[in-house]
């Protein structure tokens, strides 16, 4: 199973890099080649990952795209939990600003049936798929395109042709609709 921060602040400080990450950041793609991104659901409340299924995914990907520098999980950067006075600021300040991680790296969508039925992981594709141009995103295509989907447990090519389907040529306008619905 993956860590949490906390456990890697005990265990393996040094696997941490703590780094901003700007819009003009984002929209250039600074950091496409070497942060992969990942898009996952919770398995639990407390552990996104009981089984480790999620893991081995990351790995694999990880072995065949070995130009990735750092890989951003949500547990394993993000304090969880209890936390402290100063970690909840730390985890209110980059609450708000995750979108800019997918809008600006690339991105691995661990995709199962309940995916494609969270508000954070819907959002979370829709911005991996999404490129920044003149004044406007609108969906990457060819060589812009920085999503990559793995299914695990059910996933199946329905769930991944539902999920391509659904943001294809979404404006966020229409995703701001689409994504607050219940």
């Amino acid at each position: 199973q993956l860590p949490s921060l906390n456990e890697l602040k005990e265990e393996r400080p040094d696997w941490i890099v703590e780094g901003t990450v700007s819009l003009d950041d984002a929209v250039r793609g600074r950091f496409v080649n070497e942060m992969l991104v990942v898009s996952h659901r919770w398995e639990s409340e407390k552990q996104p990952d009981i089984t480790g299924v999620q893991f081995k995914a990351i790995r694999e990907h990880l072995r065949t795209h070995e130009t990735f520098q750092y890989v951003w999980f949500d547990y394993s950067c993000m304090p969880q939990g209890e936390r402290s006075p100063d970690e909840n600021r730390e985890f209110k300040h980059m609450l708000p600003n995750i979108n800019l991680i997918f809008l600006g790296a690339s991105c691995l969508l661990l995709v199962d049936i309940s995916y494609v039925s969270r508000f954070w992981t819907q959002f979370e594709a829709w911005l991996s798929m999404q490129q920044a141009t003149t004044g406007k995103l609108c969906r990457a295509s060819g060589s812009e395109r920085r999503e990559t989907i793995v299914t695990i447990y059910n996933g199946t090519q329905t769930a991944v042709k539902l999920l391509e389907e659904q943001w294809a040529d979404v404006t966020p306008e229409q995703a701001m609709v689409v994504l607050a619905t219940p």
